[in-house]
């Protein structure tokens, strides 16, 4: 059961923490140690709170929908049928996907706010 619960870490994560950035707007505050901190989501409150919603519904969304592929691919492994690499592929490619909401996050605060944090009209 160590390669199921393994290839479930990352989704876990995904779905606790997107939930508490959308739906709890968790961290409330620009910080230097949890949430989405790049330059452009501390600009000010408004950035931070649209890329904690826009990044916490990626992760929520995905967290989800990997669920039943990383069930899967672990209990595959465990019973032989698949290699045991294929779940440390299932988990890069989990790192990955957690990569791309990132670039997906900080081009939507791109669409959205101006370079000083401001709403584009």
């Amino acid at each position: 059961m160590e390669l199921v619960f393994g290839s479930l870490a990352l989704p876990i994560i995904m779905i606790v923490s997107g939930y508490f950035m959308m739906k709890r707007e968790w961290p409330k505050n620009p910080n230097l140690t949890r949430g989405h901190r790049t330059p452009m989501s501390k600009k000010n409150q408004d950035t931070w709170r649209f890329a904690h919603r826009y990044s916490g519904k990626f992760d929520l969304t995905f967290g989800l929908i990997a669920i039943i592929p990383s069930v899967v691919v672990g209990i595959l492994a465990e019973r032989g049928t698949l290699q045991v690499w294929t779940v440390g592929a299932l988990i890069v490619t989990q790192l990955g996907v957690i990569i791309l909401g990132i670039i997906l996050t900080e081009s939507a605060l791109k669409r959205v706010f101006d370079e000083h944090g401001n709403r584009r009209v």
